[in-house]
């Protein structure tokens, strides 16, 4: 048997499921509780900076953390789809015993918690969230079987708001497999849960440990990299989580492979909009992911720089493009009426543009001692401004030949 809190070997038996005598003695433990429970930290990534230190038992902070978003859902409202169905006084009764129920199970009073909560059932057997509450409760208590047996029976009645709240439940239906060291049906209940909700980045992480526990490595790395991306404070838990135990040297190889990716660096400190938008660029203009320089100017700079930076060097690339054509279509011909002068002038009339580009590249790399960030952010500026005109000379030259030599 495990901890459900720790994942710890249990030798006391289901009496102490839900906390083991182990981690409950566990400074950290109350350290975590108290410190994310007074914070009323919003994401698990302020939980994790917050706890920052204070993470060497990983699954005490991630299940610390998940009780904490289950009440924070509530209050934010993106359960609230559930009491749009209270049009009775018999459901808001229920409501306001469900809301009791889990009063007392926070307060420690598990059987008057658990009578409450069957109370509430038996007037609104429709209410997803009493399902979960009532689950946990035995959890606490040490009914994992009942717990698990509450959670199954909320799957039907699982609203869809951010995620298939189905997924959140097979997340903890997973757990109890786990608990009962019954591994490979906590893979399986957790490959259900990222099935129907692509984007429920904890349940990829603990699929991953899941993989990791029955020595699926390749399943376990490929979910790993979608939980650490989808939600990069789970990078900082991975590299202490324990259920990777058997795949330590492997995990710890990859994550530090992530790390260093500017992708997951812009995922982490700007958000999922601007990653996409990174990675749509990064497509665009295959230098981002070997180019330094623009690393550099994202860390130094910010975002704005990085798009100027960027739409630089995208002028610089389409002048040269359209330089290229007006040489492929027209150059024998201007080289026969006017001679060879005109397509060398072609030629090298983005030399310039090429080397105040290069230099720009290098002063970035190089960061000279002394240089302000204003100095960076003009040197950007006057680079941005020299390619955009490059691009402008560079249509002018194709208009110009059309012109002369008949061809529009």
């Amino acid at each position: 048997m495990r901890c459900w809190s720790c994942g710890s070997d249990l030798a006391g038996g289901s009496r102490h499921i839900f906390t083991c005598p182990l981690c409950r003695a566990v400074e950290e433990q109350k350290k975590i509780r108290e410190t994310l429970e007074s914070s009323r930290a919003q994401t698990l990534y302020e939980a994790v900076q917050i706890s920052a230190g204070l993470t060497e038992i990983a699954s005490i902070l991630e299940w610390g953390f998940e009780e904490l978003e289950w009440e924070l859902g509530q209050i934010r409202g993106i359960l609230g789809s559930i009491d749009k169905t209270l049009k009775t006084p018999r459901r808001t009764q229920a409501k306001e015993l469900q809301e009791m129920a889990g009063e007392l199970r926070r307060r420690g009073l598990l059987d008057d918690s658990e009578k409450y909560f069957l109370q509430s059932l038996e007037l609104n057997p429709l209410d997803y969230r009493t399902y979960i509450g009532l689950g946990k409760t035995y959890l606490q208590i040490g009914e994992l079987s009942k717990a698990r047996t509450y959670w199954e029976k909320s799957l039907p009645h699982a609203p869809k708001e951010e995620i298939d709240y189905k997924s959140y439940s097979y997340r903890l239906i997973g757990r109890t497999y786990f608990c009962e060291e019954n591994y490979q049906q906590a893979r399986w209940t957790l490959l259900t849960a990222i099935e129907l909700s692509p984007r429920y980045y904890l349940g990829y992480y603990d699929y991953a440990q899941y993989c990791a526990l029955v020595g699926a490595k390749e399943s376990c790395l490929s979910s790993l990299q979608t939980a650490v991306f989808g939600e990069p404070s789970l990078l900082e838990l991975a590299e202490r989580e324990r259920n990777f135990g058997s795949l330590r040297e492997e995990v710890r190889s990859f994550l530090g492979k992530i790390k260093s990716e500017t992708e997951f660096w812009v995922r982490k400190r700007f958000g999922t909009d601007r990653f996409l938008e990174f990675t749509r660029i990064e497509k665009e203009i295959k230098e981002i992911k070997s180019g330094a320089e623009f690393r550099i100017v994202l860390e130094m700079l910010g975002w704005d720089s990085f798009l100027e930076f960027t739409q630089a060097l995208r002028d610089l690339k389409e002048a040269q493009k359209v330089i290229d054509e007006i040489i492929q279509k027209y150059g024998d011909e201007i080289t026969q009426k006017h001679g060879d002068y005109f397509v060398q002038m072609l030629r090298t009339s983005l030399d310039f543009e090429k080397i105040d580009f290069k230099v720009a590249r290098e002063i970035l790399i190089e960061r000279p001692s002394g240089w302000s960030t204003y100095q960076y952010k003009e040197l950007i500026k006057k680079t941005v401004d020299k390619e955009s005109k490059a691009k402008s000379r560079a249509y002018r030259h194709q208009r110009t030949w059309n012109a002369l030599l008949g061809k529009r």
